[in-house]
């Protein structure tokens, strides 16, 4: 059934009342306060007069403000500053084309000449926009907005589905396996049984007599309690609870000096775990991108070829020291996620930062207990930082080591695909699980020589192929996921290589201690150029980042408190 306020809000009027339509109600104004630059009707003017502190303002009738009257007033605008809700907005920047209150206006626009009060700039002018075209562009607007989120949409449907297809897959291998470990698994728990049985009896008698003296402690220890002033009672209740104290404290002693306990100890079969480790996956995943081009700021696109060198511009300088750094910054290694968000790792003051992406502020840090070395992205919600070992970092909601890998010696190149860590210790890459278990170690070339010498980080290329090695003598070394080499370089243009990077489209970028610079590389480790050019006055390069979710270069320079941004083109 629809009410008078249903009929109200479909009526359109010239003047409206304030109140009724700050909730949303279309209701013809019969007065104006002067004072509030309110228009109000009938039955809202007398809440306002109901007001002490508003008794005083001055009210006009309908007739006193309409248009053609002798004392006309404009119409004045009844929509309140976001910023002083007290204030209406009604005054005008035409320089700006801005809209805003007396306080906005005068704040943001003080230094602008073209100023008008908003009601006198509509008597004097003609040229107003019409609210129907403004609503014609809005609703195309709309529509175009709605029409890309049901693009994206319908894609999370689909990707929701083919996930659910997959992990169906997985799932069937995983019970096949899972009903071949269940059967073992009875059949040697049957055989240990009775052990645990056993050990679980004795357990339970020794529990239930110390329960019973802990019932008779208690029961002392409350009629003690309980003997209030009656001293005789207190004396009698005294010695009792000093007999029970004294009796079950030695046979306290008997049950500790008398305790022992039981190991059962269980020996796993080393064929499954053998056998388990050789596998790297239930089954090969594979990923095809559709990667679109994103336009850079100027229009351009980003090259796509792997053989064109990027270029950079607009350089940007940011502070990522936090309130609790008590050491110059020393920006070691970053990592972007997929929505953008950085990670730095901070050697001096032996932290992660979560930085993020829009305005490069601080937002989040964890203390580590070592320095870190290098960072890489696990998934959107955890990054593995090797510091010593290797830690693995929740990063929600706040930045908290959750687990650890200890390989045994000092890690410092770390990366991460498929499951799968690549950790540089001494003079070798090791392969990894995440779950600790090392799979293979590439420490010497096709021919029998070293292959690395002082290694500082480890890139992976998207697809998993390819593995790069930032090495401070060698140089940049490229091998496959056997440890056959694809490619070297060693070259005066990079000296002292300290990062490693692999962008979308497979280029190779390196940045360089000494020559303070970054050099882009083909896949192979051909050199196509140098993107960074090397500078006398800055300290040297000692990481780099692509976030390819803005297309921006991050590079970290030794011993400083910023990070500097490059639009890539």
């Amino acid at each position: 059934m629809a009410t008078s306020l249903d009929r109200l809000s479909d009526e359109t009027f010239d003047l409206l009342c304030s109140p009724c339509k700050r909730k949303h109600i279309n209701k013809e104004a019969d007065k104006y306060c002067v004072d509030c630059s309110d228009y109000y009707c009938s039955i809202c003017v007398k809440f306002h007069k109901d007001i002490p502190a508003l008794s005083g303002h001055k009210i006009l009738d309908k007739g006193q403000f309409q248009h053609g009257t002798s004392q006309a007033l404009p119409m004045v605008p009844t929509e309140r500053c976001d910023k002083h809700n007290h204030k209406p907005v009604d005054m005008y920047c035409q320089k700006h084309d801005d809209v805003g209150c007396s306080t906005c206006i005068d704040v943001k626009h003080r230094f602008c000449k073209n100023i008008f009060y908003i009601p006198e700039y509509i008597q004097n002018n003609t040229n107003i926009p019409d609210p129907k075209d403004v609503l014609k562009a809005l609703e195309a607007t709309e529509d175009k907005v709605t029409e890309q989120l049901c693009k994206f949409r319908r894609e999370k449907e689909r990707i929701f589905n083919r996930r659910r297809e997959v992990f169906e897959k997985m799932e069937n291998i995983a019970e096949e396996m899972k009903q071949r470990v269940d059967k073992l698994k009875q059949d040697t728990m049957k055989k240990s049984a009775d052990m645990f049985q056993h050990a679980e009896n004795m357990t339970d008698q020794n529990m239930s007599v110390l329960q019973s003296m802990n019932s008779s402690i208690s029961s002392a220890k409350e009629k003690v309690s309980s003997s209030g002033n009656n001293i005789s009672q207190v004396f009698v209740s005294t010695k009792k609870g000093q007999n029970v104290a004294s009796k079950f404290r030695e046979h306290a002693d008997e049950c500790n000096a008398s305790y022992q306990t039981m190991d059962i100890e269980f020996e796993k079969d080393q064929t499954l775990p053998k056998l388990l480790n050789e596998m790297t996956d239930l089954g090969k995943v594979t990923q095809r991108n559709v990667r679109r081009i994103r336009p850079t700021p100027d229009g351009k696109k980003l090259q796509k070829d792997n053989n064109i060198l990027f270029q950079i511009k607009h350089r940007k300088k940011y502070n990522v020291k936090a309130s609790k750094d008590s050491e110059t910054c020393y920006i070691i290694s970053v990592c972007a996620l997929e929505d953008g968000t950085l990670v730095l790792a901070d050697y001096n003051n032996l932290k992660l930062k979560r930085v993020e992406s829009s305005n490069y502020t601080v937002t989040d840090s964890c203390d580590l207990s070592a320095p870190p070395w290098q960072v890489c992205a696990v998934n959107n919600r955890e990054v593995a930082v090797s510091c010593g070992g290797v830690k693995f970092v929740s990063l929600q909601p706040k930045m908290t080591v959750t687990r650890q890998i200890n390989p045994g010696n000092i890690c410092k190149g770390l990366a991460y695909v498929d499951g799968h860590l690549y950790i540089s210790i001494a003079n070798s890459v090791y392969e990894y699980t995440t779950a600790g278990t090392k799979l293979h170690q590439f420490t010497k070339n096709q021919s029998g020589q070293p292959l690395f010498d002082n290694i500082y980080s480890i890139a992976v290329s998207g697809d998993g192929g390819k593995i790069y090695v930032a090495d401070w003598t060698n140089g940049l070394i490229s091998m496959d996921r056997t440890g056959k080499v694809l490619g070297t370089f060693n070259g005066p243009e990079v000296s002292s290589p300290k990062d490693v990077l692999v962008t979308d489209n497979g280029s190779v970028l390196v940045c360089g201690f000494d020559s303070k610079n970054i050099v882009q590389f083909e896949p192979d480790c051909k050199m196509i150029g140098e993107v960074l050019k090397s500078n006398c006055n800055e300290k040297g390069c000692t990481s780099i980042c692509y976030n390819s979710f803005s297309s921006k270069l991050i590079v970290g320079r030794v011993h400083t408190d910023q990070i500097e941004v490059y639009d890539l083109i």
